[in-house]
């Protein structure tokens, strides 16, 4: 005759939780200038957020920056998302706005794969009026027009990214989205006043 023993119930719990691990639940961040939630700007909610996190902007005008290295030089950006996370307006582009008028880049995105999504902002640095460039020897006019200028502020800068850029408004930038071996996806923005508009170098 067969013997059957039970088994203890920890022992049960101990393997079940082994072969089927809790899946870890996604958070969201919420910044609001008045301190009513986590944050207080972009950059410290950003900060807070886990990979898959959501970090959601209340309405209002974010002027906040920092000091961030893009290619060997120093610049002065609003935002630097490093993560995978959505970064999502609550409000939309005419009231949640990154005024970048006093920085280099307004939204520096560095190593951030498809999951990265940027959602619902209006995006500004309030480029200053520029005279276009004269021809270097040997080339042409259009050529000259084309030339990326090392003064024009950017909205947003993508190195080594593959972030969605969705229902945003690139106003006023001397290049809206500049693009380096990053293949971004851009849907469903507006683009206005920019000198240009999607510089791709690669991606």
């Amino acid at each position: 005759m067969t013997t059957i023993r039970s088994i203890p119930l920890v022992l049960l719990v101990s393997v079940a939780t082994l072969l089927f691990p809790p899946s870890a639940t996604a958070s969201t961040w919420y910044v609001t200038q008045s301190g009513t939630g986590d944050a207080t700007t972009i950059q410290a909610g950003i900060d807070l957020a886990s990979t898959g996190d959501t970090v959601l902007v209340a309405p209002g005008v974010y002027t906040d920056t920092l000091l961030v290295t893009i290619q060997g030089e120093q610049k002065v950006a609003n935002v630097h998302l490093t993560k995978e996370i959505s970064l999502i307006a609550e409000g939309d582009t005419t009231n949640t706005i990154i005024d970048g008028r006093d920085s280099d880049v307004a939204i520096f995105v560095e190593g951030v794969g498809s999951g990265g999504l940027i959602q619902g902002f209006r995006i500004s640095t309030v480029f200053a009026i520029f005279l276009c460039p004269a021809p270097s020897p040997g080339e042409s006019d259009s050529e000259a027009q084309l030339a990326p200028q090392a003064d024009f502020r950017v909205g947003v800068w993508c190195e080594n990214s593959a972030v969605t850029i969705e229902h945003c408004a690139l106003e006023g930038n001397g290049i809206a989205v500049e693009l380096h071996t990053s293949p971004v996806t851009i849907r469903g923005c507006r683009f206005a006043r920019d000198a240009r508009g999607v510089w791709c170098y690669s991606g």
